[in-house]
């Protein structure tokens, strides 16, 4: 871009956040995934589920947490996650290997 001219910014991504429940199947493996139907939140900056969401069985593939991480909520309360997991997420023809941090008390449904 030659020097003087004025570049136009434009976000890509909206600022506001939104919810959304998604058809979804999830598992710590290929031949372990189960079906759910989680809550999608635009807004958020970290991987939450609840254990509700989760298999019977979560536990056994978690992740203990020596030191809880800090995390707020948007009315700045604190929540309590002592475990993380990584799953698979499947979506579509879309499908996600990623580690998510199991809180109880969500705001969101």
């Amino acid at each position: 871009m030659p020097a003087g001219t004025k570049c136009k910014v434009s976000r890509i991504l909206s600022p506001s956040s939104c919810l959304y429940e998604i058809a979804a199947t999830l598992g710590p493996c290929q031949r372990a995934m189960h079906s759910c139907r989680p809550v999608l939140d635009t807004g958020a900056g970290l991987n939450l589920v609840r254990p509700t969401v989760l298999p019977a069985n979560w536990r056994s593939y978690a992740e203990n947490l020596d030191r809880m991480p800090r995390i707020t909520e948007a009315n700045n309360n604190r929540l309590a996650a002592q475990y993380s997991i990584h799953h698979y997420l499947v979506v579509g023809c879309a499908k996600v290997f990623d580690r998510c941090f199991v809180a109880e008390n969500l705001s969101v449904p």
